[in-house]
Formats: structure tokens, C-alpha cells, sequence
């Protein structure tokens, strides 16, 4: 009696597997899915404004950055500023959701001289976000700089826009 139930079962159980297995394949061929504009998880193109952290006064030319917001609060950022040590710096951290449209972030890197790649100490970014309704970005971060041995040196802040990455544009 055992053996008639586990023949009926076994056949339904590797049908229903080969189904599980054949939807993970297809949704991994798709090509990718645009956001639905409830999260900012995906990728952004910013336009970064560096402001005076007083008086909130534009310092220099808007530049650009890209940033990437993963499941389970993974956070990276291309950043091509003045303040990096090189044509780009590579911002890794974590974000998480608040309330509503509202997210923070925190994320570093190292910093190094480029003519001897000498260890010039790390930058912190902490970051608010708002997710617009338009799911458009809008980011205030205030920037961190520390020497080698972990001492605050100065501050910058900055103001970023951004607009979903799609492939597209």
C-alpha cells in the first residue's frame, strides 16, 4: 500500500520539480526587469553637486556618478569627482529602507596617492534618500574624511539627482 502511494507521488513530485526547474531558467533568460518605481533597488545615473555644508552653496560643476542599490542592502558606488584619487573611486556599503520613500546609506572606500600609492587613510559617506514618485532620486550625503589613523580630517557635503539606469538610456 506504501509503495502504490509513494509511485503516485514520486511522478508528481519530479513533474512539479522539472516545472520549478524550468521557470528559474526562463526568468533568469529575461531580459532585465525594469523597476515598477516602489524601491530604488537597480541602478541610478546621479548628477552630483558639491555644496558648502554651511550655507548649502554650489562649489564647482555638477559631475556625474552612477550608483547601485542591492537586495539585502548592498550599496555601490562609481563616484568621478575631484576628491577622488583617480579618474573614479569605488564606494562600497549598505543601505536600508526608513519609512515610505525615505532610505539612508552609509558607504566608504580607501583613499591612496595616486603618483605612489601610498595609504592616505578612508572617506565615509552617509547618505539620505528620497524615492521620489516619479522614481527619480533625490540624495543629500555628508562626506567623512579620515587620515591613516582613523582622525577626522574634514567634511564635504553633496547634493546628487538621479534617474533610474535601464540599459536604455
Amino acid at each position: 500500500m506504501k509503495t502504490d502511494l509513494i509511485r503516485r507521488i514520486c511522478p508528481t513530485l519530479s513533474v512539479t520539480t522539472f516545472f520549478a526547474i524550468l521557470a528559474v531558467v526562463c526568468a533568469l533568460s529575461q531580459p532585465p526587469i525594469v523597476s515598477d518605481g516602489r524601491s530604488i533597488r537597480g541602478t541610478w545615473d546621479l548628477e552630483v553637486q558639491w555644496r558648502t555644508c554651511d550655507g548649502n552653496e554650489p562649489q564647482l560643476l555638477p559631475t556625474p556618478a552612477m550608483i547601485s542599490f542591492a537586495g539585502g542592502g548592498v550599496v555601490t558606488e562609481l563616484d568621478s569627482s575631484i576628491w577622488c584619487d583617480t579618474g573614479h573611486c569605488t564606494n562600497l556599503g549598505v543601505w536600508r529602507h526608513v519609512a515610505g520613500r525615505r532610505y539612508t546609506a552609509a558607504y566608504k572606500r580607501s583613499r591612496l596617492d595616486s603618483s605612489n600609492g601610498n595609504y592616505l587613510g578612508f572617506v565615509i559617506v552617509a547618505s539620505s534618500i528620497l524615492h521620489r514618485p516619479d522614481d527619480t532620486l533625490s540624495i543629500t550625503d555628508n562626506m567623512s574624511f579620515y587620515d591613516p589613523d582613523g582622525v577626522l580630517g574634514s567634511t564635504r557635503c553633496r547634493t546628487s539627482t538621479g534617474i533610474r539606469f535601464t540599459g536604455e538610456n
